[in-house]
C-alpha cells in the first residue's frame, strides 16, 4: 500500500500556529475583525486584506517553516509505518523510496503515483481525493462538515496506526509526503 501524507495540518498543526501568530499580528496592527475559525487559510480566518496578508507572511514565513513543531506521535507513527514498509520491502526484495512535494493538484499526484491512501486535512483536497482513494481526514475546524463513505476521520497520529492495525493492511509499500 502506498500512503500519501500531507505536511501542513497533518504532520504539524498549522491551525494552532495560524491562530497564535495571526492573533498577535492583528493585535499588534490594531486589526479587529470577526474571525472565521472554520476557514483554512490565515487570511480568511482573520479577514485580512492582501496587503495585510503579505505584511504578515513576509516576517513569519521563515519562522513557520523552521519552528512549527511536529504533531505529537507523528514521528513515532511514521517510524512504525516505516518498520512495516521495511519488512515488506525486505520480504519482497524491493529497494525504493520517494518523496513527492510541491504539487498543485494532490489528486493528480496521488493518481500518477499510485497512492492507495492519503492522510490529509484540507477539506477541498479530502473531498477531491476521496472520490478516487480512501482518505484519513485529520480532524480540524475547517473540515468537520465533510463526510463520505471513503473518508475516515482521525484525531491524532496513533489513530493512523490503529487504522492499519484494524484493517490488517500491513503491506505498506512506501510512505510518500505530498
Amino acid at each position: 500500500m502506498r500512503v500519501g501524507v500531507d505536511v501542513d495540518g497533518v504532520l504539524n498543526n498549522i491551525s494552532d500556529w495560524h491562530i497564535a501568530y495571526g492573533s498577535k499580528f492583528c493585535l499588534d496592527h490594531h486589526i479587529q475583525r470577526e474571525r472565521d475559525m472554520s476557514a483554512y487559510f490565515l487570511r480568511d480566518v482573520f479577514g485580512l486584506t492582501e496587503v495585510e496578508r503579505d505584511r504578515f507572511w513576509i516576517p513569519n514565513m521563515i519562522d513557520l517553516v523552521k519552528n512549527i513543531p511536529v504533531r505529537p506521535f507523528a514521528a513515532e507513527t511514521i517510524r512504525k509505518m516505516d518498520e512495516y514498509t521495511e519488512e515488506w520491502l525486505k520480504k519482497n526484495g524491493i529497494e525504493y523510496d520517494e518523496i513527492l512535494t510541491g504539487s498543485q493538484s494532490k489528486i493528480d499526484t496521488c493518481l500518477e503515483n499510485n497512492i492507495d491512501l492519503m492522510i490529509e486535512d484540507k477539506d477541498k483536497n479530502v473531498l477531491e481525493i476521496s472520490k478516487h482513494i480512501p482518505v484519513l481526514c485529520f480532524d480540524a475546524l475547517h473540515n468537520r462538515k465533510i463526510e463520505c463513505s471513503n473518508i475516515y476521520r482521525i484525531y491524532c497520529w496513533p489513530d493512523v496506526l490503529h487504522y492499519f492495525e484494524k484493517t490488517k493492511d500491513f503491506d505498506i509499500e512506501i510512505l510518500d509526503v505530498i
